[in-house]
């Protein structure tokens, strides 16, 4: 079961990478003045 450990890795290292990014543009769209009622 090693690949399935390595893609284990791969999945948390992409959230560990992606989650912060994601939350920046999230804080990003809710101060930006025209933002589309909550929407993307």
């Amino acid at each position: 079961m090693r690949l399935r450990h390595s893609g284990a890795r791969a999945i948390f290292f992409a959230f560990s990478y992606l989650v912060p990014t994601i939350s920046a543009m999230w804080k990003w769209l809710a101060i930006s003045p025209r933002r589309a009622d909550g929407s993307l």
